[in-house]
């Protein structure tokens, strides 16, 4: 194929602001604060103080003054520390700042005249803000977005379709993705699934190279990637950086940034790009670097890194004063040095976009041609969707599983409706309640959205397709599923219920007809609501309020609506459902009612049953239908419109948060006199193996009979290449499970770890050791750094230590992890930026080390870091080792001297094969017995991750490297004799790591109670009462949606039903505020719990299963409800006091009490169901259906509804609070109340009920309300309690 056109970017003069701090005003979807009233407000109520620390502490610019430039045809590195800038300078270049305001200067690109295509002279271009890459750019995030329940291989592909020219025939897109999986040695997991929440799929380093193959499938011109080999082994890193290499001479332009390139990357660079703090080093050639250097009086010593010392040179050692004075100076000397060197460069020779005219070569055209058109894009992304829609089993079971169970107590709550009273009352509320039933459901299709969206807005950011395609793929791909699952609903209700039987295809037709366009209106409307917000919580909250004014302006609960938004009801998907079910039910029936005189005997018609809810018997259906179409096709193409031309969200920029008292305990803390008395810990792994069993019985081998020791006092460093296994083993050794296998799949594995010769519980396990794990998100997001590591020092640090103490410890390690400069920086989250990834990756294991664990597990500490960084890191743990500590780490991209520092290492190959497993010092001479002789001056954990890692770049290479692994494994397993050979040992005392080493016998037995400490009850809930409110606080779009959501209901309610009358209507009305009292509160007490437990019960878990200090599940609970209840308690007054009284419902102290408490309980019961699923499903998707079918069972089965349920149910009903809630409310209502009727209205039916005891007859309501409130609270408490449990 002919290569791009070619293009060169410059950088000039670039200054990069952070954001002013912004202020919203808390609704459902949040209202910025205009930027001038916000600053008014800051510099009057905060102190004078606090304002000159951040003053002097503060720097309003992220990226300062940098200029750079790169030629097509090469490829620059941008390197720095962590916090640097780095990723900002790319996403600058990238056209990707987001909110990130350009201070001066600009980013240029250009089309290039050195190019392979012989492209014309470079077009003029003003600097400034690049508005779009024009096509030319292709972009690799730091973190990655794939769908899931595709293989890497469909991936790809569709990748290729949507990304490369028309003019490409399939044929050479099928080329150009098998070669994509060659260079990026994914060949072996090709037909894998990528895998996500609740599947296990392919390793994250996979995916990373996944990433950058899905953008370079289209041939960019300019290739822009963020942290490329992050997670990837030295081996693979290399081959990538080779690759890019490679695309660069063949007229690409190639801008990276990278944290631990290996030495032999060094001259595969042809321009570097030095940060430190947002300021430039050095920007230019590779081959000046050095001699730049070298001027300013640092040159690098022998055998060293060149990338590693000028890293180590221009970063800043914040772990001691002393080291920072000196660290600064010498950084701020080389700073100036090149700001001088680059005033005389651009003096000399000015580096500037030449003007003139380009004209792509006819080779380039064709590379730039046609991109695919909508209906093309759609015909890719229709099976694309389809695939992740159909495997994705876990929510697609549960999807199904919740519509036929939902359809059965529906059945059941209106079980086998006669021709009674009661019967004709249920009818009329089954023909509008089974409607909204299934619309609880649109909580799911809501979360359905809210994901799918999160791949939508990365891709559109790419110009991938366009959202009409991707939104008609989306929307037909599920539509069967849909289909199907209302099916499911919508046959038991219709059967069980007896409804209506004559003309039983017509009547049935109609209903099912009816029940699954009003489904196919449920999935547009989420579909608009998420198009408006991407936040689950939010969107939930907007969809649902606006969904109250489509449901009550039906005419059901409330008869007669105001006049001034009856115009709503042409709107309500709900009011034409409503009106195709009456009419098919009711028109033209009569009712047996044997037996029935009097008033009630007007409501045995059906006409008339029909006048009393307002319905002409005259009504067509037709247009009702066409109404729900109309509603379908409106919303879908809103939604449409939204997703072209809005982009809601976004990551919102933190504030630093400073305070005096902070500041100063900072400058105060010194290291903490803390004697941890723990007993050294030796862990054993015999005979590991573990493998992957898929559905079918096909095995795949994760760990292949690993044998190891591990000894206290030592760093044993595991390493390997991508999928090898080192994850899982870290996770085997410190007592955690392997991750989710799937559905139909399972792990089975044998084998024995010891403690100290013992085998132990995997529970003990997890309280000896301390974990961590690759990903980082167990902080709060809004607690600073230092706070985040004080509440883990009390939590986790025993009783017997001081407060004070305590927080000395947590600043001790503060700075010895080099955290100090980001203490007061707020750690960040999923929308809302904080520290960088290095800073986030130190701080977790920061949290992990604060007690000085018995053994401590860390999986990659190094990813994400900087060298010096990595290796200052490195340090610590082998300090903590010396200690007399375990200390086991996985490492991907160790340099040389971090090499020196691990005491032992095990090489794990290909499917969990151990290659070695002894001393550092004998890993090389063993390799060489076997005939591998690692070259000199050659980094030794380079050389032996080439020698374990399989190139798949071709099949010779592939065949050769596997031979070469094969002889390692072999060579391993008879290691005694080899190493007898090599070191004139006897066979029996080669073994393990034990290998030439004098050891002491092995430790016998964990000391009784090590590692079983726990924090006592009443120290852990005041510190995760602080630690939870003070993060609640700081993100004030979810502290007063908590307080607003059930007062905003109210105010929707009564909307409608204003001030109830005692006119014909009374009756109805009132049943019907109640009826939505006691179904719509517990859903919002979910919302409340969705928007804030899953990260909370994320840190929680991570927090149980650590070493030490370890709170009980019921100091979580008590203190996680202590925060929830009083937003709870103060928004069910609000409620009550909006509604109940200003509606005019019978109301005195006692009423009103209980009327509260009726709220309270649905709100605290609707968050404690959601905690026992939340807790229990991992999947938060299926969680939300599981818990919206609960709740739509427990609020149908209150008795309100349906005053002919099916007696069982009935009972199980009294399980519920909305039974006794709904019985309060009615019994305090209609005591005593007498409505206006005249006789004319009794006969005609518009007249339901001519006083409340008729309507307690109905019912039969009779019980005493002050036994039903005790009750009520007792069953509230325990479903707190059982959620705990």
């Amino acid at each position: 194929l002919p290569p791009p056109p070619s293009f060169d970017v410059f950088v000039r003069s670039l200054s990069i602001s952070s954001p002013p701090y912004a202020a919203y005003i808390p609704t459902p979807i949040p209202i910025k604060i205009p930027q001038a009233i916000t600053n008014v407000v800051l510099r009057t109520f905060r102190s004078k103080e606090l304002r000159d620390i951040e003053t002097a502490t503060a720097d309003p610019l992220i990226v300062r003054d940098v200029n750079a430039s790169v030629r097509a045809g090469e490829m620059m590195a941008i390197i720095g520390g962590s916090g640097s800038g780095k990723t900002t300078l790319l996403h600058a270049i990238a056209s990707r700042l987001g909110n990130l305001p350009i201070a001066s200067g600009g980013v240029s690109i250009v089309p290039s005249a050195n190019g392979p295509t012989g492209a014309s002279p470079e077009l003029p271009h003003t600097f400034g803000k690049l508005k779009s890459g024009g096509g030319v750019i292709g972009f690799v995030r730091q973190h990655d977005y794939l769908i899931p329940h595709l293989t890497v291989r469909e991936t790809l592909t569709c990748a290729a379709q949507l990304r490369l020219p028309t003019s490409i025939d399939s044929k050479t897109r099928a080329l150009i993705v098998q070669q994509t999986i060659v260079e990026l040695g994914l060949s072996d997991a090709a037909d894998t699934i990528v895998g996500g929440a609740g599947r296990k799929g392919i390793s994250g380093g996979e995916k990373r190279r996944l990433s950058i193959g899905c953008v370079l499938v289209s041939f960019p011109s300019v290739l822009v990637l963020d942290e490329p080999t992050t997670g990837l082994d030295s081996f693979t890193a290399f081959q990538l950086l080779s690759t890019l290499s490679r695309l660069a001479k063949r007229g690409r332009t190639v801008i990276l940034s990278l944290h631990q390139p290996r030495s032999d990357a060094f001259p595969l660079f042809d321009r570097l790009v030095l940060l430190t703090r947002g300021r430039v080093v050095y920007a230019g050639k590779t081959a000046e670097v050095l001699l730049h250097f070298a001027k300013q009086g640092y040159q690098p010593e022998t055998d060293t890194n060149p990338l590693d010392f000028m890293i180590d040179v221009s970063s800043v050692d914040f772990r001691d004063d002393d080291a920072e004075a000196a660290s600064k100076a010498r950084v701020d000397k080389l700073i100036i040095a090149w700001k001088e060197e680059d005033a005389r460069k651009s003096l000399l020779s000015p580096v500037t976009p030449a003007e003139g005219e380009a004209s792509k070569s006819p080779q380039a055209a064709t590379m730039s041609g046609e991109r695919p058109n909508v209906l093309s894009q759609f015909m890719v992304l229709f099976p694309r969707s389809i695939k992740n829609a159909t495997r994705a089993y876990p929510e697609l079971l549960g999807h199904m599983f919740t519509a036929i169970v939902l359809g059965i107590v529906m059945g059941v709550t209106f079980f086998n409706l006669g021709e009674q009273p009661n019967d004709i009352q249920s009818l009329k509320t089954l023909s509008f309640q089974v409607v909204p039933v299934y619309g609880y459901m649109v909580q799911g299709k809501i979360y359905k959205w809210c994901t799918s969206l999160v791949v939508f807005d990365r891709e559109r950011e790419d110009g991938l397709y366009a959202p009409a395609s991707w939104l008609t793929a989306e929307f037909l791909a599920w539509m069967p599923i849909n289909m199907i699952s209302t099916a499911l609903y919508a046959i038991p209700i219709y059967f069980i219920c007896h409804m209506r039987r004559d003309d039983l295809g017509e009547n049935f037709g109609l209903f099912l007809g009816d029940m699954i366009l009003v489904q196919l209106c449920f999935v547009s409307w989420s579909l608009l609501v998420t198009s408006m917000e991407r936040s689950f919580a939010r969107a939930s909250l907007l969809g649902n309020a606006l969904s109250i004014f489509f449901i009550l302006s039906v005419g059901f609960f409330v008869v007669k609506v105001p006049a001034w938004i009856y115009w709503i009801r042409w709107l309500s998907p709900y009011f034409y459902s409503f009106r195709i079910l009456i009419l098919s039910q009711f028109r033209g029936r009569t009712f047996a009612c044997e037996g029935v005189t009097g008033p009630a005997l007007s409501q045995c018609t059906g006409d008339n049953a029909m006048r009393a809810v307002r319905v002409s018997p005259t009504s067509k259906i037709s247009p009702m239908f066409a109404g729900l179409v109309g509603f379908n096709v409106v919303c879908f193409l809103l939604g449409m419109l939204l997703l072209t031309v809005w982009k809601p969200g976004g990551v919102r920029f933190a504030r630093k948060q400073s305070s005096s008292a902070d500041a100063r305990k900072g400058k105060e803390a010194r290291g903490a006199q803390i004697e941890l008395s723990r007993s050294p810990v030796d862990v054993k792994a015999d005979e590991i193996r573990l493998d992957y069993v898929k559905r079918g019985g096909k095995r795949v081998s994760i760990l292949s009979g690993v044998n190891a020791s591990f000894r206290s006092g030592e760093v044993t460093v595991l390493m390997g290449p991508s999928g090898s296994g080192k994850s899982t083993f870290l996770r085997m050794l410190s007592g955690r499970p392997p991750q989710s296998a799937g559905l139909l799949a399972k792990f089975e594995g044998s084998g024995e770890i010891q403690f100290n010769s013992s085998k132990i519980s995997r529970s003990r396990m997890r309280r000896l050791c301390a974990f961590v794990e690759q990903e980082d998100d167990y902080h709060m997001p809004a607690l600073t750094v230092r706070e985040t590591l004080r509440f883990a020092a009390i939590i986790k640090l025993p009783s017997s230590v001081s407060r004070r103490d305590k927080e000395r410890r947590a600043e001790e390690v503060l700075v010895m992890l080099g955290l100090k400069e980001c203490a007061d920086n707020i750690v960040g989250g999923e929308h809302l930026k904080g520290i960088s990834g290095g800073e986030k990756r130190r701080l977790s294991l920061a949290c992990q080390m604060i007690n000085d664990p018995a053994v401590l597990v860390v999986d990659e500490p190094t990813s994400g870091l900087d060298a010096n960084t990595a290796r200052n890191v490195m340090e610590a743990l082998r300090d903590i080792a010396r200690s007399g500590r375990t200390v086991i780490a996985s490492l991907h991209q160790p340099r040389s001297d971090i090499f020196q520092l691990g005491d032992s290492y095990i090489m794990l190959a290909k499917r969990g094969n151990v290659v070695y497993a002894g001393p550092r010092e004998q890993m090389i001479p063993h390799f060489a017995v076997l005939g591998f002789i690692c070259p000199p001056l050659y980094n030794p954990s380079d050389y032996v991750m080439d020698l374990v890692s399989v190139d798949v770049r071709s099949r010779r290479r592939q065949a050769e490297t596997t031979a070469r692994i094969d002889t390692l494994v072999h060579g391993w397993q008879h290691r005694q004799q080899k190493l007898a050979e090599a070191f004139g040992q006897p066979p029996d005392a080669a073994d393990g790591l034990n290998l030439g080493k004098e050891e002491d016998q092995p430790r016998q037995g964990v000391v009784s109670g090590e590692g079983e400490e726990t924090t006592k009850f009443f120290t852990a809930v005041p510190i995760l009462l602080e630690r939870s409110w003070r993060n609640l606080w700081r993100q004030p779009d979810l502290f007063w949606t908590r307080f607003q959501q059930a007062p905003i209901l109210a105010v929707c309610f009564f909307v409608f039903f204003l001030r109830l009358t005692k006119g014909p209507t009374g009756a109805q009305d009132r049943i019907g505020i109640i009826a939505e009292s006691t179904s719509a509160l517990s859903f919002v007490g979910f919302l409340n719990l969705v928007a804030l437990y899953p990260q909370e019960k994320t840190i929680f878990f991570h927090d149980y299963r650590s070493s030490g200090g370890r709170y009980s599940t019921g100091a979580f609970m008590t203190a996680f409800s202590i925060v929830a209840i009083i937003p709870e308690f103060l928004s069910a007054i609000g409620y009550t006091a909006i509604l109940h009284v200003g509606s005019g419902m019978q109301t005195n102290a006692r009423i009103f009490f209980q009327f509260a408490v009726c709220v309270w309980t649905q709100l605290s019961f609707g968050e404690s169901v959601g905690i026992a699923f939340a807790s229990y499903w991992s999947a938060m998707g299926l969680a939300v259906s599981l818990v919206s079918c609960f709740l739509t069972v427990a609020s149908q089965s209150s008795g309100v509804f349906s005053a002919s349920i099916a007696a069982f149910l009935d009972k199980i009903a009294w399980a519920f609070p909305m039974k006794y809630a709904a019985r309060m409310m009615m019994i305090n209502e209609m005591t005593n109340l007498q409505f206006n009727c005249t006789p004319d209205e009794v006969t005609s039916g518009a007249c339901s009920a001519v006083n409340g005891q008729q309507v307690l007859d109905l019912f039969r309501f009779y019980d005493d309300p002050d036994k039903l409130i005790g009750i009520m609270i007792a069953v509230t408490v325990a479903y707190r309690v059982a959620a705990w449990v």
